[in-house]
């Protein structure tokens, strides 16, 4: 074998190799991408799942301390959530129905959504 040969020989070997370390590389990106979507999709069923246990707690005795106090703090933020919310409304000047829970513009006579007189 000359050295010509022997050159195309390792280069080609090099080749091989690179290709089969780019080939490992992109499984190994789709591994962790994957991963990544399965995390977030148990969060998302984490966060579901303390959703319904906070509907089935959240006007119940609980006897358990921390599950007590994690109620307590959900039903606070939610709380503070809806007066920023109403305070938002009542600078973008618009009225809540007590009947439905609608939005309608200030000056309204009537919900647009139920017709209920304000």
């Amino acid at each position: 074998m000359d050295i010509f040969d022997e050159t195309v020989q390792k280069a080609k070997n090099a080749f091989d190799i690179a290709v089969k370390k780019t080939g490992e590389l992109v499984t190994t990106s789709k591994q962790k991408i994957s991963v990544a979507n399965l995390e977030n999709k148990l969060t998302r069923a984490y966060a579901e799942l303390g959703k319904l246990q906070f509907k089935a707690l959240r006007d119940a005795d609980i006897e358990d301390p921390v599950v007590a106090s994690a109620v307590f703090e959900i039903k606070q933020i939610v709380n503070e959530i809806k007066q920023l919310l109403d305070e938002i409304d009542k600078n973008e000047g618009k009225l809540t129905c007590s009947k439905c829970g609608c939005k309608s513009p200030s000056g309204s006579t009537f919900c647009n959504n139920c017709g209920e007189r304000f």
